[in-house]
This record gives C-alpha cells, sequence and structure tokens, in this order.
C-alpha cells in the first residue's frame, strides 16, 4: 500500500488535526481514508468555480458533493433525544456533510 497521510496535502490545503484524529481515521477507517485522501490529491480548484455565482451551492462544492456521494458518502443529520419525567423532547443539533460507515453491524 502507498504511504499516504491527509497532513501531505499541506501545500494544497490548511490543514487543522485535533486529538489524533488523522492517526484514528487512517488507521479505523483505511478503506474511507483512502476515498478522501485520493479525491482531495485530485481536487483542483478553478478560478472560473471562484468566479462563477453558486445560488444554492458553489461550483467548488458542488463538485466535492458529487465525487465523494458517487463513492457512498452521505449527508447525515444528528437528532438527540432527552427524556424528561418520562416526557421525550427532540433537541436537533446539526448536520454532517459526509459520513461513510460501512458497518459489519448492519
Amino acid at each position: 500500500m502507498v504511504n499516504m497521510d491527509l497532513l501531505d496535502l499541506e501545500n494544497n490545503f490548511f490543514i487543522h488535526e485535533e486529538f489524533h484524529g488523522n492517526c484514528i481515521f487512517k488507521n479505523e477507517f483505511p478503506k474511507e481514508y483512502k476515498e478522501l485522501y485520493d479525491h482531495l490529491k485530485s481536487f483542483n480548484l478553478l478560478k472560473s468555480d471562484i468566479l462563477k455565482p453558486g445560488g444554492r451551492k458553489s461550483p467548488i462544492a458542488k463538485k466535492f458533493d458529487d465525487a465523494l456521494y458517487a463513492t457512498g458518502w452521505e449527508e447525515k443529520k444528528f437528532n438527540i433525544e432527552i427524556k424528561i419525567d418520562n416526557e421525550n423532547i427532540e433537541t436537533p443539533t446539526h448536520q454532517i456533510d459526509y459520513l461513510k460507515i460501512e458497518s459489519e453491524l448492519n
């Protein structure tokens, strides 16, 4: 396997890592890590994409979305439910743009 590390892409991207996230992602989810690495490695930021008005999504975001969604990454929403005195209270929190977890438990 080719030695790859998202931190190798620092010449093209600003990368900020906390709490060993890169190491955990790389070792616990190697297939997903490789997909993301390969996508970022081949990503080209074009001046025309920057200058074009976006509407709902910019051409840059659309290119990124299309590439990841084509390999099974999905947008997910977190909903947390709290129970107070046997009454459920929903507390919607946030969305994750890209999530891909293939579990043997499915």
